[in-house]
């Protein structure tokens, strides 16, 4: 009785249509319904959320391939707002750091958007003065040079 069932299952899973889906359909398929899922707990997140005022998306951020290793950690640490300028102050215990321009705690955001220090140096480079669009895939070469030539690269 046993194996007439497993014969019979055998036979409907063979004459099924999964056979004619290849397993690279199914892979993107599934990886497309986690994205998917992904994005809706993102969309559920509060708006105060530092990083949702940077990236909206869920999906993997484009880094250019012909950049080094320090700037491929410069970026990414800009990109989450944690570099080593604007958070040691955690790992040593002092005071967070103070623009001495403009007397206010020195951020990620402060230094791409506010500070006249580096605002020359943006404009420059065509750097847009909103983070978000400054740290957008498209001007990420324009970042790490704003970054070097404003020598911040080895701050970060």
């Amino acid at each position: 009785m046993a194996d007439e069932a497993a014969s019979v299952a055998s036979n409907i899973l063979h004459n099924s249509t999964i056979d004619k889906i290849s397993s690279y359909d199914i892979f993107t398929s599934v990886k497309n319904k986690i994205l998917l899922s992904w994005q809706h707990h993102w969309d559920s997140i509060q708006p105060t959320n530092k990083l949702k005022h940077i990236k909206c998306s869920v999906k993997q951020w484009f880094t250019p391939p012909d950049l080094n290793r320090r700037q491929n950690i410069a970026i990414t640490r800009i990109r989450i707002g944690h570099t080593f300028l604007t958070h040691s102050f955690l790992i040593s215990k002092d005071q967070p750091p103070i623009c001495n321009t403009c007397q206010t705690r020195i951020t990620i955001r402060h230094i791409f958007e506010e500070c006249p220090i580096h605002e020359p140096t943006s404009t420059l480079l065509n750097l847009p003065l909103n983070i978000k669009e400054a740290l957008n895939e498209e001007h990420t070469l324009k970042t790490i040079e704003f970054i070097t030539k404003d020598n911040l690269i080895n701050k970060i």
